[in-house]
């Protein structure tokens, strides 16, 4: 069977087998500055996904000859073919693995530049978007993440004002 390019998005066959291999809905979408923050941090934060889901997403995204490599050529090469990735999709890998890429506590610190003494303060307010299981001192302890565009937005609301 012939596959025919149309310019029209729509009536592209090989366009909607793309869309169903990323389960994108790809209909005209622009990046705000919380997306743009977003993709940026998913990029600089890609060690924290194990070395086997970073190899699925190499595959996902179009790169071959990576099953021999070691985590850190992986992570490497991830890392820099992510930047010419379209963000929706970089956003759609920050979305299967929002847990692991939302924020610590001192992270929060650190984005909204405020003290521990006013994060514990306000942190009930916060959005959280799951708990990881985290060793400290050898002993595992369960730490909540929170939620990265929730943030953004407050972080963006905070200099408006």
């Amino acid at each position: 069977m012939r596959i025919k390019y149309r310019h029209n998005k729509e009536n592209n066959m090989l366009y909607n087998i793309f869309l169903n291999v990323y389960e994108i809905d790809y209909r005209p979408y622009k990046i705000d500055d919380i997306d743009k923050f977003i993709v940026k941090d998913t990029i600089h934060l890609i060690d924290r996904i194990i070395t086997s889901e970073c190899k699925k997403i190499l595959g996902k995204i179009g790169i071959k000859k990576y099953t021999n490599l070691r985590e850190k050529e992986v992570k490497e090469l991830l890392k820099k073919h992510l930047s010419n990735v379209e963000p929706e999709i970089v956003l759609n890998i920050y979305n299967e693995h929002k847990v692991k890429l939302d924020m610590f506590g001192y992270e929060v610190c650190e984005v909204l530049n405020i003290s521990k003494w006013k994060f514990n303060k306000i942190k009930h307010t916060l959005k959280i978007s799951g708990t990881q299981v985290v060793n400290i001192n050898c002993k595992p302890k369960i730490i909540n993440k929170y939620d990265r565009r929730f943030i953004y937005e407050i972080l963006i609301n905070k200099n408006k004002l």
